[in-house]
């Protein structure tokens, strides 16, 4: 029987999903990019879940999925899966964030960045008058630490969970694509509330859970466990919000993608999917374009999809499904505002 239900102590309503680690492990570290690489990974997974599968389940009274075990991945993990991230410069979160926190707070104020990438949210704070010192982040990355210190911001490589803030407490705390590689919500929002000021803004951006159901009914590559452990909606905010004594200020999506860019995602998204099949084209696509780096990488992949009837066929299906019911938000972004 799954667990229950990290926020509300429920026993799960259903599965949505179940892999094997040796699904998972080609999945995350392809067997085109060698062997052992992928052996070390499915070695990895067992070590993490204690055994050979994990679910992926919901609990319907609080419109939440979550992995069974519910366990986030380790560093170990995430070296083998992608030893340097490569962090978008842009994101719709950056700028929303951007136009509540000039409303609510002066450049004066304090903000600590939980998972901060290579720091280009800092960076936009700077921009518009934000002191460096009066800003922090946590990030494990060696490339995002070196790369928010010469911002002037004070990084640290540890789980915000044991972080020693010196006694510093923030106006604001900001979390962007993180929530959903935690488990632990206890401890974290235990650390959340040490460090926050008693009136200060907690901002979060995660995937959208119906885009991820989106993405799997039509296909597209799915949301394996343990790189996200949770998938999120606005009623589970709301829940997640009572439980540890926030108010939820607002939760909002990010504007729907239009028909075209659906069929354009859905194209790229399934050959990345079939490329970890075997027998298929997009597989002899990625392991013909091993050899070659950076430009010429990129044009070898792009002329796979391109010559794929597997990623046409999943283009229009996808754009048929937008057009019939609206494109789906790529992600949802809730503010919480701490009782003072």
């Amino acid at each position: 029987m799954p667990a229950n239900c990290p926020l509300c102590g429920r026993p799960p309503s259903g599965i949505i999903n179940s892999y094997t680690a040796q699904e998972v492990a080609e999945f995350f570290t392809s067997r085109v990019l060698g062997q052992e690489r992928c052996d070390r990974m499915e070695a990895i997974l067992h070590r993490l879940w204690g055994s050979d599968t994990v679910r992926v389940v919901r609990c319907d009274p609080c419109a939440f999925g979550y992995a069974d075990p519910f366990v986030a991945g380790t560093a170990e993990f995430y070296q083998l899966e992608a030893p340097d991230t490569p962090y978008p410069r842009d994101k719709w979160e950056y700028a929303h964030t951007l136009r509540r926190v000039s409303d609510r707070l002066s450049p004066e104020a304090s903000l600590l960045d939980i998972g901060a990438g290579k720091g280009y949210f800092l960076s936009r704070l700077i921009d518009r008058g934000w002191k460096p010192g009066n800003l922090m982040a946590t990030e494990f990355s060696v490339s995002g630490g070196e790369a928010i210190a010469r911002l002037g911001v004070e990084c640290r490589p540890t789980d915000v969970r044991s972080l020693d803030g010196g006694g510093r407490r923030f106006d604001a705390i900001t979390m962007f694509q993180v929530l959903e590689h935690l488990d632990g919500y206890d401890g974290l929002m235990e650390a959340v509330a040490r460090l926050a000021k008693p009136d200060a803004h907690l901002f979060v951006a995660v995937p959208n859970g119906d885009r991820i159901a989106f993405n799997e009914h039509n296909g597209l590559l799915p949301d394996c466990p343990p790189n996200h452990v949770s998938r999120w909606t606005p009623k589970s905010f709301q829940v997640f919000a009572d439980k540890y004594g926030w108010t939820l200020e607002g939760c909002e999506l990010e504007p729907a993608p239009t028909v075209a860019g659906e069929a354009v995602y859905g194209a790229v998204n399934r050959f990345i999917q079939r490329s970890h099949v075997r027998g298929t084209w997009a597989r002899a696509v990625y392991a013909g374009s091993r050899p070659f780096r950076g430009r010429v990488n990129k044009a070898v992949k792009a002329l796979g999809v391109a010559t794929s009837p597997d990623a046409w066929g999943a283009a229009a299906t996808v754009a048929r499904a937008a057009r019939g019911g609206g494109g789906v938000p790529h992600a949802l972004w809730a503010h919480l505002r701490r009782a003072g």
